[in-house]
């Protein structure tokens, strides 16, 4: 496998990666909903500045492919691939750590089409110059970005980031570049559509990986564009496909469906595909040829195939619960009406039965991890663990909602957040301390960690309670830790430790004193007992695969309605989430709707 480095850290105000970055003259991802705004908030909600850019400074990472691709003609080119048995170790990793959490290829389809392509033009060992026509161009692309998210998400892909100065290369990116040249004014013929459809699905994947969400949210505006062209959003249009065809296409819809949705989250805007627009069968839904067909080949489990089933229909309910958040809390058109809290309510309540009534394979079960009973298996561990975070996250959001006119930042909700957040980061350190996939995760984590401190950030200012002080810091010097840890072989890492260093430098300078917290050491990993005490000797925030203990903090904090009213002061930023006054100034223009409310219990979330 590739001993290349992870995504490496690059200068402050780089125009390649933006998931993290926080250049003043950025116009990425710029949506109140954005990392970029959490981040901003929560360095507001500390009171600390956030780092300025240096345009100077900016590197560009570039690895040209015209070394390894030549347009012999406008019909025909050639690519240089690997020698087999490291091509067919790339796959092996796509299939083993990708393609099970985003199923968007047919493994047995692909290998029959391979198999087809690459004898015929006389691939082998040493002869890997293969040509490239019209017919195999789809093929030939969706191949290059195969193996770019491959060289991604190999396990086995650096063990240590070297310090400055560091190799400026992003994994897999001389394979996306090769697979943008193999597509450069190729004109697919109608049959070919889907196929192109597929590679930018993937693409998008990748770019996400390598944190350009501005060039993802292209990638699926062009996928969407083309699947609506090719009738992907309406089976009745699919005629003549096979079983295993028509599953295919269904998968790639679903997952074209769940990424145009996970990238509106992502980076705040609107999604594109209106559900009015779609008419596909879901994974749950009977086709007409009975069960669904193996997702990722005949090579896995039957236990594990039903997982993976089971895990595509669980994207596709977390792309409807989005849709319908969206449309109500954050279109343009009803953001006026935004602060209904009793939607929140039962959206909450939605969620709860969501996670509760997740199909076993995909319940989220720490302690099994502790005891090293059940689960052993890491991708069957990691989907429990990524359909649990992908639900708390937006449960999060309703809660801390930045664009909501009705503040529940000081009722009962608190709890709820700051319960939730602390156990969410809880899960991650589990995992990533159980099983080590920083490669294969480590990108996902930073960003799930980063929102876990939007949502933490604003309990540590003076007037909060006291002990939801100490819960709160002791987990973001958890995240602290473990970003940390990541840094070492995680660009991305970097990039989230960098734009982060002042909330961090603010929590660590707290004065609290708690019992069992005035030596920062206890945060540091230890393979025995890596976990982290409270006040009173309660085990919470963080804890390491040897000793779990869920968290079962709790804020304290209740407010009655006129409590609540008469803490309307914009004189002290400190009692209100640096959130609301970064995001929102004009929520404090108008409380007609609090005057209305005398129930304490219609603030309660």
């Amino acid at each position: 496998m590739s001993a290349m480095s992870s995504t490496p850290p690059t200068e402050q105000g780089d125009q390649v990666t933006d998931t993290f970055e926080m250049s003043i003259n950025s116009n990425i991802c710029n949506g109140k909903l954005s990392i970029q705004s959490k981040l901003s908030a929560a360095h507001n909600a500390l009171g600390v500045e956030v780092l300025s850019s240096d345009a100077s400074l900016v590197q560009k990472l570039s690895s040209s492919p015209t070394d390894a691709i030549h347009m012999h003609s406008r019909s025909l080119r050639t690519l240089l691939l690997p020698e087999p048995s490291r091509l067919v170790g790339f796959l092996q990793v796509f299939w083993a750590q990708h393609n099970p959490f985003f199923p968007c290829n047919n493994r047995g389809q692909f290998q029959q089409d391979l198999l087809q392509w690459l004898p015929a033009v006389g691939y082998g060992p040493g002869r890997t110059v293969v040509r490239v026509t019209p017919t195999f161009t789809p093929l030939a692309s969706n191949l290059c970005m195969m193996l770019a998210v491959a060289e991604f998400v190999d396990p086995e892909r650096g063990s240590r980031m070297s310090d400055p100065p560091v190799d400026q290369s992003i994994p897999g990116k001389l394979w996306h570049d090769k697979s943008l040249t193999i597509l450069d004014r190729f004109s697919p013929a109608c049959d070919q559509e889907v196929e192109i459809v597929r590679f930018h699905v993937l693409e998008a994947m990748y770019l996400i990986y390598t944190e350009q969400l501005r060039q993802a949210s292209k990638a699926i505006a062009v996928a969407v564009q083309l699947a609506v062209r090719a009738g992907l959003h309406d089976q009745s249009s699919w005629t003549d496909l096979t079983p295993t065809m028509a599953d295919s296409r269904r998968i790639l819809f679903w997952s074209l469906y769940y990424l145009d949705r996970r990238i509106s989250e992502k980076c705040g805007q609107p999604y594109l595909l209106r559900n009015e627009e779609v008419y596909v069968a879901e994974i749950v839904t009977p086709t007409v040829h009975g069960h669904l067909l193996p997702i990722n080949g005949d090579g896995e489990s039957v236990a594990f195939n039903t997982a993976m089933g089971h895990y595509v229909q669980h994207l596709i309910d977390w792309g409807h619960l989005w849709t319908d958040i969206w449309d109500t809390l954050f279109s343009l058109r009803v953001r006026k009406f935004v602060g209904d809290v009793s939607y929140v309510k039962s959206t909450n309540g939605q969620i709860e039965r969501m996670l509760a009534n997740l199909p076993p394979e995909l319940q989220w079960r720490p302690e099994r991890l502790k005891s090293g009973t059940g689960i052993e298996d890491e991708r069957q561990a990691r989907l429990p663990l990524l359909a649990y975070s992908r639900l708390v996250t937006v449960q999060l959001l309703l809660h801390h909602n930045p664009l909501s006119r009705l503040r529940s930042n000081i009722t009962s909700s608190l709890g709820f957040r700051l319960t939730k957040a602390t156990e969410l980061v809880q899960a991650i350190f589990i995992y990533m301390e159980t099983f080590n996939t920083y490669n294969q995760l480590g990108q996902w984590a930073c960003g799930v960690l980063v929102d876990c401190i939007y949502h933490l950030a604003p309990f540590i200012a003076t007037d909060n309670d006291e002990t939801n002080r100490r819960t709160a810091i002791t987990s973001l010097l958890s995240i602290k830790t473990l970003i940390e840890n990541m840094s070492m072989t995680q660009g991305s890492a970097r990039r989230a430790q960098r734009s982060l260093q002042r909330i961090f430098s603010a929590a660590q300078s707290c004065d609290l004193s708690p019992p069992n917290m005035g030596d920062h050491s206890s945060l540091q990993h230890s393979d025995s007992d890596a976990h982290l005490q409270m006040s009173g000797g309660t085990s919470t925030g963080i804890v390491g695969a040897g000793s779990f203990e869920a968290s079962t903090s709790t804020a304290s904090t209740h407010f009655s309605t006129s409590d609540f009213l008469s803490q309307l002061d914009l004189r002290s930023a400190n009692k209100w989430d640096g959130l609301d006054m970064m995001l929102w100034p004009s929520s404090f223009d108008t409380f007609d709707q609090t005057s209305q409310i005398s129930d304490p219990y219609y603030f309660s979330m």
